[in-house]
């Protein structure tokens, strides 16, 4: 890992997949949520639409990850808007974030789901990081 947070798009035999990396808990959330409207390949509009609140409460941390994304997710697909998190506060498995939205004019891929599989949150002498699988 070449900065301290981050994502990128690794090959995967039939989904797409996300490694993300950051230095505490809630940078991989913020992480998480801009490689997922990254691998999406949206188009946005460059002035703001709105902003929202989103809390959320899991059994898990990597229940927790799934649940923002695929939230952030059916935003997208309901609203037409791409929510980014401004800030992400995290007390065990419960989550609050602030979001800002922009309205998305194109979506180049489809993401049906966040997914579960072989998801794992880990932690390393230089901070968290997690490969994050999504059903298209």
């Amino acid at each position: 890992m070449s900065t301290s947070s981050g994502f990128k798009e690794i090959d995967h035999t039939a989904d797409i997949a996300l490694k993300v990396w950051a230095p505490n808990l809630q940078g991989l959330f913020l992480q998480a949520a801009q490689g997922l409207f990254m691998l999406m390949r949206c188009d946005l509009s460059p002035e703001q639409l709105s902003f929202r609140d989103l809390s959320l409460k899991e059994i898990s941390l990597e229940n927790l990850l799934v649940t923002f994304l695929n939230e952030l997710l059916l935003f997208a697909e309901n609203e037409g808007v791409a929510y980014q998190p401004i800030k992400v506060r995290l007390n065990e498995c419960s989550l609050s974030s602030h979001l800002i939205g922009k309205r998305i004019i194109n979506i180049r891929r489809e993401i049906k789901a966040v997914t579960y599989h072989q998801l794992k949150i880990a932690k390393s002498r230089l901070g968290y990081y997690t490969v994050i699988t999504f059903d298209v």
